[in-house]
């Protein structure tokens, strides 16, 4: 792992909020992210508190995902001092269908884990419209209950989205009801068989609700992820990003990346 230091790397030189992580492997990047989480659940219990931690869903949370069970099975790691909420779901879908963002968590992290099902905060999307409005208001009102997310999770879309967020989202979105954009529904096309099976909308936490939280882990991966990594590190470039490319808005973020 290679920590980008601020005043040894002229790019990042206006990023003085920004920690960045830069890691040679995909297992590297996720154990460090996984044992980031961990050391702050273990030293939140100490002191007699929760963690309120933030979910993501896809191929570089489940490395991540994994060193928790791990933790848990082989550690002893208790995680009943943890809630969790996940971050959007498509609508409307049931939660047990094979694409559904609450099934893929539970079958690669909640159902291995001792987290009361009672801490367990999973968008509803098997509802009509009508109890649209009703429903993101109670998870508004629900992570506030909790006392807000101590550590978000969040992975980049290709395109710049985060969550369902998309591109030109302003920042005092909250939870709420969106169009899925036509070529995030092309990249699901292949989970649900065809562009055609792709929900035309989901439920997503806005990005006021996430850039409240105390901690963020941003990750991305692979070749691919790198442009757009850059435009997010460059400070010239962020009125292009998501909420006006504001990551100045995040309290504390970390970048990690490979």
């Amino acid at each position: 792992m290679n920590t980008l230091q601020i005043e040894t790397a002229p790019e990042f030189r206006r990023l003085e909020r920004l920690f960045v992580d830069i890691f040679e492997t995909h297992e590297e990047m996720t154990s460090q992210a996984a044992r980031y989480a961990l050391d702050l659940i273990q030293s939140r219990r100490a002191e007699g508190k929760q963690t309120v931690i933030g979910l993501i869903i896809g191929t570089t949370s489940v490395g991540i995902y994994r060193e928790w069970i791990r933790a848990h099975r082989e550690d002893g790691f208790d995680f009943s001092s943890v809630v969790v909420f996940n971050l959007g779901e498509y609508f409307p879908i049931q939660p047990d269908n094979l694409q559904s963002n609450a099934r893929f968590l539970r079958e690669n992290l909640l159902d291995s884990l001792n987290i009361p099902e009672d801490q367990i905060h999973l968008l509803r999307c098997d509802i009509g419209r009508a109890q649209v409005d009703k429903t993101c208001r109670e998870y508004e009102k629900a992570i506030k209950a909790a006392g807000g997310i101590d550590l978000q999770l969040l992975e980049v879309g290709r395109l710049g989205h985060i969550g369902f967020n998309e591109p030109g989202t302003q920042p005092g979105t909250r939870t709420r009801l969106v169009t899925v954009d036509e070529t995030t529904r092309k990249e699901a096309a292949s989970d649900f068989f065809s562009e055609e099976n792709v929900p035309e909308w989901a439920i997503t936490m806005g990005m006021e609700t996430i850039m409240e939280s105390k901690e963020i882990l941003l990750l991305a991966m692979g070749e691919g992820k790198a442009t757009l990594t850059r435009k997010i590190m460059d400070n010239a470039n962020r009125r292009n990003m998501i909420c006006k490319g504001n990551l100045d808005f995040f309290k504390s973020c970390s970048l990690c990346f490979l």
